[in-house]
């Protein structure tokens, strides 16, 4: 009988026993998943950041006031107890939102929703009708609870400075604009290829990237999540390159429109500008190995013919310029 050629090739570890069952992994390629890396990336960014230390400073005060029962008790019924004010009083009584600065991601979702209540409170906030009117039913009976800081009181002054603060709610936008770009990037490793649905400059503003979300998460297909072709062929830089763009265009407008001035837009534009450094180069530490052999391969399966060539044709550079003795799959 003929012998057989994968048999005589194969290594007997390869294959179970008789009796048992084994799935042998050990020539498997690698792939670490993007999601973790992206994640992971947040971990660093507070080192990059030159304003980012008395940013989240304000960030914890000013969600300590709105979340705190007996704070925001006294805020409610101090300062949003009358005029246009009450219109907004029923956001603000139902705001909930702690800072853990360790962790970025408590930091941007107490970012996010206090930009959605930005308007009523810095219109809404008087510091001395709090400190004169009292308020909630939990609130220490001191007058001056909130002039100092504690467990239980708040330091007000700080409080003060940071809602009046044009650069701190620019800073806060400029925060909730790169989580944006997070958020983008992990629609984009979770979408497919053939129902590519790419954010535009206006998604980046606050109010409209919900509509761009509700329309994407309507697309499904079965080709959600297969990006390797994509990712072999450098896809991912280029999608990053483009919503860091967007991103900072949008940026620059919204601040101007605010009426930051050149000085503290020049800072936020600074810090985020760092980001947009530190996180190419993370995405290079961790996803470059995918234009290096074995993952290049992976390119021979793009939906574009020309992207499939090029990558066939760096595979085999890669290969013939790889030593003899080298340790590959092929």
């Amino acid at each position: 009988a003929a012998a057989d050629p994968i048999a005589d090739d194969a290594d007997a570890n390869d294959f179970p026993s008789e009796d048992e069952y084994m799935v042998n992994m050990t020539r498997a390629i690698y792939i670490s998943g993007p999601h973790h890396t992206l994640h992971n990336l947040t971990a660093g960014l507070d080192k990059v950041l030159g304003w980012w230390p008395i940013f989240i400073e304000m960030l914890k005060l000013i969600c300590k006031l709105l979340s705190q029962p007996w704070t925001r008790d006294r805020l409610v019924t101090s300062c949003f107890d009358h005029g246009p004010q009450l219109v907004f009083r029923s956001d603000i009584a139902s705001f909930n939102a702690r800072v853990y600065d360790k962790r970025w991601g408590t930091a941007l979702n107490a970012n996010h929703l206090l930009l959605d209540v930005r308007r009523p409170l810095v219109m809404g906030w008087d510091k001395q009708r709090y400190l004169d009117r009292g308020g909630g039913h939990d609130a220490p009976n001191d007058p001056n609870v909130g002039e100092r800081d504690g467990e239980r009181g708040i330091d007000l002054n700080a409080v003060d400075a940071a809602i009046q603060s044009k650069k701190f709610w620019g800073y806060t936008m400029m925060v909730d604009t790169v989580a944006v770009v997070f958020l983008y990037m992990s629609g984009w490793f979770d979408a497919c290829s053939c129902h590519e649905d790419l954010p535009t400059a206006e998604h980046f503003s606050h109010r409209q990237r919900r509509s761009y979300w509700t329309r994407r998460l309507s697309k499904a297909c079965i080709m959600c999540c297969r990006r390797a072709p994509e990712f072999a062929a450098g896809k991912i830089f280029e999608m990053l390159r483009h919503f860091l763009d967007l991103a900072g265009r949008s940026l620059e407008f919204e601040l101007a429109a605010e009426g930051i001035g050149p000085q503290d837009r020049a800072e936020i534009m600074q810090d985020f500008q760092s980001i947009r450094q530190y996180t190419f180069f993370i995405f290079s530490v961790k996803f470059s190995h995918w234009m290096q052999l074995p993952w290049i391969l992976f390119g021979l399966g793009h939906a574009s013919e020309e992207v499939a060539r090029r990558c066939a044709v760096r595979a085999m550079q890669l290969f013939h310029a790889a030593a003899a003795n080298t340790v590959h799959h092929f």
